[in-house]
């Protein structure tokens, strides 16, 4: 079975959305589904948030609670310089590369001791990053 790569993911994501037929409603392909599905919403990456990174939940930085979350990451510089989350590029936004284990990050894969993100996750936070990141 083929291992997905952080980098792999956001490529597939970007991909996805480019190459959508339907103007009407952005696309993107989850790596769990054959065909591709609704456009991931930030309210669905909140929920990701909620059941995986329970110490950001209390106010820990990045604030992650429903009410802070969105300003807390997007635009908003990390201690490594890159973006928390750089609307329109996954590959650029530490928030992603933390969670999907990227060899350059600082400290350790997110959540601490896992259970990590699982790709349909990670796919999901791709897929909003490369939307734009709205605040849907």
């Amino acid at each position: 079975m083929k291992r997905w790569t952080p980098w792999g993911l956001a490529l597939l994501g970007a991909l996805a959305v480019s190459c959508s037929t339907d103007s009407s409603t952005d696309m993107v392909f989850d790596p769990g589904d054959e065909e591709p599905a609704e456009t991931v919403t930030f309210a669905q990456v909140q929920d990701v948030f909620a059941a995986s990174c329970s110490c950001h939940m209390t106010g820990v930085y990045p604030n992650l609670t429903p009410e802070n979350a969105h300003a807390s990451l997007v635009g908003v510089a990390s201690s490594r310089g890159l973006p928390l989350v750089d609307p329109g590029d996954p590959g650029n936004s530490y928030l992603y590369l933390k969670v999907a284990g990227d060899p350059g990050i600082s400290g350790g894969r997110m959540p601490v001791g896992g259970p990590f993100l699982t790709d349909v996750q990670l796919a999901q936070i791709a897929a909003w990053i490369t939307r734009g990141a709205p605040d849907d």
